[in-house]
């Protein structure tokens, strides 16, 4: 089953370790289990956590200079 949802994010050109990641953060709390599927992923989360990374970096670049 792990091996089908990386290659369905692949797929879709996700991250696969981005994508199991948050997936495995989410899994406990996320009811409707259509948004945990690579698809559903990308349409309700994927943006979210690009922006969440993109601040990380933005904090570590301020950091180093």
């Amino acid at each position: 089953m792990l091996y089908s949802l990386v290659k369905s994010a692949v797929a879709l050109g996700l991250e696969p370790r981005t994508y199991i990641r948050d997936l495995l953060l989410r899994i406990a709390h996320e009811q409707d289990v259509t948004k945990l599927t690579p698809r559903g992923w990308e349409l309700h989360f994927a943006e979210q956590v690009q922006a969440h990374q993109h601040a990380i970096l933005e904090r570590i670049v301020k950091a180093i200079a």
